[in-house]
């Protein structure tokens, strides 16, 4: 490597600090999937059917499926 080179090579910090920046979103979004679940069930629990919080688990679970399958889909 020249002397002009490593000049102008960005620093591992900064690389790595863009790569955070570009990576948070992405982790964030990847967690809040099963907390939609989890939240339509802590709603649905107070009620007095089963078959609301069971028809509910099942829609969330569909719904990552389907989030995960095709999530390839949104990068570059």
């Amino acid at each position: 490597m020249t002397a002009s080179h490593a000049a102008t090579a960005p620093s591992l910090a900064a690389t790595q600090r863009r790569i955070w920046m570009l990576a948070w979103p992405i982790m964030l979004s990847n967690i809040t999937v099963p907390l939609l679940g989890l939240a339509d069930s802590a709603v649905l629990a107070h009620l007095p059917d089963p078959q609301h919080l069971g028809a509910v688990a099942i829609g969330a679970q569909l719904f990552t499926l389907l989030l995960w399958s095709f999530g390839f889909l949104r990068t570059h």
